[in-house]
């Protein structure tokens, strides 16, 4: 197997969710994920797909925890370093691995998944009681990515998500239009509360590489 491209691949997967850096905040946010199929000729199985996630954030550490039916993935950022560490335990294979990913490497990734148009509009909605404020992202590029996303955030608490330094809040909701499926993050709840430091490091079942050595 070839572990560079699965870890960049989860990596990859999992910066279309949340990091937080530089917070405020420190406690555990929880989200659920819908997935809608676009085209009903498009065969994909979204059953393996984690259906929730839940983050950790302290000072400038944030963890991003999912778990499906076929494997566990975690990635542990840290703001201050801008670094990143990516577990991951693919139950069917019985693979175990942690990757530390470097700032050069987390900033490439960076340049894949962030689009270059950046949209506030005047929608708002409230989640969680909060008011909510929508801004679009998307890509002048159609053919670099097609991709299109809609976050929802609050200016009531005060975070600056990693990768979206345009948003002045957290954000509760992120909705993702592709050719294929929409896919729905939202926040469910928002739990102020001490999180301790080992949260933030690698379990010791998991021994760390460092994604160069792949």
């Amino acid at each position: 197997m070839n572990f560079r491209k699965v870890t960049l691949s989860i990596l990859l997967f999992l910066s279309n969710f949340y990091t937080f850096g530089q917070n405020e905040f420190e406690g555990i946010v929880k989200f659920k994920i819908d997935y809608k199929i676009v085209n009903a000729s498009n065969d994909i199985d979204t059953s393996g797909l984690p259906n929730k996630s839940i983050m950790y954030v302290k000072n400038s550490k944030s963890r991003l925890e999912q778990n499906s039916k076929k494997e566990l993935n975690i990635k542990i950022y840290d703001a201050t370093s801008n670094t990143a560490i990516v577990i991951f335990n693919i139950y069917d294979l019985g693979i175990k691995s942690a990757v530390k990913i470097l700032s050069q490497d987390v900033n490439k990734l960076d340049s894949l998944v962030k689009g270059d148009i950046i949209t506030f509009t005047k929608e708002k909605k409230k989640i969680l009681g909060y008011k909510c404020y929508k801004v679009v992202e998307e890509f002048s590029d159609p053919q670099k990515n097609s991709t299109r996303t809609e976050y929802y955030f609050t200016t009531e608490l005060s975070n600056v998500t990693r990768g979206m330094p345009e948003i002045g809040g957290m954000i509760l909701q992120r909705i993702t239009y592709t050719d294929y499926v929409i896919t729905t993050t939202t926040a469910v709840s928002i739990e102020p509360k001490e999180i301790p430091d080992s949260l933030f490091n690698v379990p010791k079942e998991y021994k760390l590489k460092d994604y160069k050595d792949l």
